[in-house]
Parts: C-alpha cells; sequence; structure tokens
C-alpha cells in the first residue's frame, strides 16, 4: 500500500509538471498575438491575464522543484537583508511593503534560492489577502541569540484557528 501511495503521489507530480510545462506553448503563443494588437483595453486585459497565468505555471513548477524532499540544499553565504531587498525589488516593486531590518547582520550560510521562494510566498499571501489594497505590510528581520528572525505584519482577514494545522498540506485552501 505504501508503494502505492509513493507511485500514486510521484504521477501526480509528473502530472502537475507535464501540464505546467504545455501550458507554456499556448500562454507564449497568445503572448505573441496580443503583441501585435492595437493598444486598448482588451490588449491591456489580456496582458494582464497572460502575466497572471505565467506566474502561476511558474509558482506552480518552482513550489514543484522545491518540493522534492531529498534535493540536496546549495547553501552559500549570504547577505539577508540584500536578499530581502531584491525578493521586493524583482517581485514586489509597487507595493506597499515597509521594511524593518537589522542593521549590520553577519552573512548567513542558507540556500539562497529556497529562502527567496519562501520569502516571496509569504508577501504575496500578505498582500493577496489584506482587506485593502492600500493597507502596509510590514516585514521584519532580525538576529536574535544567533537565530534568523523573520516575521510579516499585514492586516488581512487572518486564518481560523483551526485551519492551521493543515496549512502545509499541498494544495489545501482555507
Amino acid at each position: 500500500m505504501a508503494d502505492d501511495i509513493k507511485n500514486m503521489l510521484e504521477a501526480k507530480r509528473q502530472l502537475l509538471l507535464a501540464i505546467s510545462h504545455e501550458l507554456r506553448t499556448p500562454i507564449t503563443r497568445a503572448k505573441v498575438a496580443t503583441s501585435l494588437m492595437q493598444d486598448g483595453k482588451l490588449k491591456d486585459g489580456l496582458e494582464v491575464d497572460l502575466n497572471e497565468m505565467e506566474a502561476m505555471i511558474s509558482g506552480l513548477l518552482e513550489a514543484e522543484q522545491f518540493n522534492q524532499r531529498h534535493q540536496a540544499l546549495k547553501r552559500e553565504t549570504t547577505q539577508i537583508n540584500d536578499l530581502i531587498k531584491d525578493v521586493i525589488a524583482k517581485h514586489f516593486p509597487d507595493e506597499a511593503i515597509q521594511t524593518a531590518l537589522s542593521t549590520a547582520p553577519k552573512p548567513l550560510y542558507l540556500d539562497k534560492a529556497r529562502f527567496q521562494f519562501v520569502i516571496k510566498n509569504l508577501l504575496d499571501n500578505a498582500l493577496k489577502y489584506r482587506k485593502n489594497p492600500m493597507d502596509e505590510v510590514i516585514l521584519r528581520s532580525q538576529i536574535q541569540e544567533n537565530k534568523w528572525i523573520l516575521s510579516i505584519e499585514d492586516h488581512g482577514i487572518g486564518i481560523p484557528e483551526e485551519h492551521l494545522s493543515r496549512l502545509t498540506e499541498p494544495f489545501y485552501r482555507v
């Protein structure tokens, strides 16, 4: 039974990767076709939708890549404040994100890509589920007793306590 479950999970993973890969081709064609359209509301709307679909597919592929339990960590010495600033600049340049970063922290030895993914997802969720699109999100980073603490404060709708234990389950939604 355990082997069957393992095989089913691997088949799900392979299907997810295949679907994600196959969706890129029609999205690319649609983006090319959209670029040939005359400027206007319809074109702008289509471009936004296509970019959103492309970002969702990239997110699925990225999440699945990091979901592999036996993948080796690629640790490197990293300035955490620079990493945070890079994530915000790349993924959230126009968002109301306030930062309170520790001053002159020592470099950390970590898997940079995985931490970028975590920070991006936390910020994305904080921004996506805030009550008012103008509400500010605050990211704090500090070193206390040789531990790095990252906290993100938002004014979102929150998560009911009965759902907290299931948040790390794949595809679970509150």
